[in-house]
C-alpha cells in the first residue's frame, strides 16, 4: 500500500515528545500515556515533520502535544504524558 506504518509514527511521536521534556534541574520523565489520532496518511516519498509543544514540565508530570504534517498539512495529532522514572 506504501503507506507509512503507525508503529512508525508512535516511535518518533515519543522521541520527539521526550526531546522537550528534557530538563537539567529536574528528574527525568518516561511516556506513561501516548494518544495518537490520525487525520490523512502518509504515503511513501511524502516529507513528514514533527513539531513537539510542551504544554506542561514539573517534576512528576509532563504533557506535550506533538504535530506530524506534510506539505503543511496535519497527518496526525499525538497527546503525550509523562511522569517520573521511579
Amino acid at each position: 500500500r506504501k503507506i507509512m506504518h503507525g508503529g512508525i509514527s508512535i516511535c518518533a511521536v515519543d522521541v520527539e515528545a521526550s526531546a522537550v521534556l528534557v530538563a537539567e534541574v529536574m528528574p527525568p520523565l518516561a511516556t506513561s500515556s501516548l494518544r495518537l489520532c490520525y487525520t490523512r496518511p502518509v504515503m511513501d516519498g511524502d516529507a513528514f515533520e514533527y513539531r513537539a509543544t510542551p504544554h506542561h514540565r514539573c517534576r512528576t508530570l509532563g504533557i506535550v502535544e506533538v504535530r506530524s504534517t506534510v506539505a503543511g498539512r496535519t497527518v496526525a495529532l499525538a497527546h503525550v504524558v509523562a511522569n517520573p522514572l521511579d
